[in-house]
């Protein structure tokens, strides 16, 4: 006896069922996971940077986690900018407290890193993503293989 059978298999409709697709569920919990492993590593004073990678990511998904604040690349990358005639990052008038630089003069790369308080964030520094990731990439993926219903292997 034979038994002929035929398959018609469509793998966009496989990947949407199991949350695969563009910006599909899978997507939504590495977001989710990253943002939440993400947060010990920023640099925080009153936590604006870090409120700002939840608003400007509002819609989990599209794989990518945007710090919406004019400083975040500033940090990210955490090397000082300086004056190129003073060679100072900024003035402080220790009396007033207040901080200020040149009006009209660009500042250039000095190849010092940045100092980040580690008061609030003990991991709090520059590349927070990537060291995010270098520590808790396994854990993504298993949240991320649990919510595909597969498993997770390294």
């Amino acid at each position: 006896m034979q038994i002929v059978a035929h398959f018609n298999l469509d793998p966009d409709l496989i990947m949407k069922n199991h949350g695969l697709d563009e910006g599909g569920y899978v997507q939504q919990v590495i977001d989710s996971e990253c943002l939440r492993y993400m947060r010990p590593y920023v640099p925080m004073q009153i936590g604006t940077l870090a409120i700002s990678a939840i608003v400007g990511t509002a819609i989990y998904g599209p794989g990518k986690i945007v710090q919406s604040t004019p400083y975040a690349r500033y940090l990210y990358y955490g090397e000082l900018y300086v004056d190129p005639y003073t060679g100072k990052g900024c003035f402080y008038d220790p009396r007033t407290g207040r901080k200020w630089s040149r009006p009209n003069t660009p500042k250039v790369p000095s190849g010092r890193p940045l100092n980040y308080s580690t008061a609030v964030n003990p991991l709090a520094g520059s590349h927070w993503f990537e060291r995010m990731v270098a520590d808790h990439g396994a854990d993504i993926g298993k949240a991320a293989a649990a919510a595909a219903g597969g498993r997770f292997e390294q």
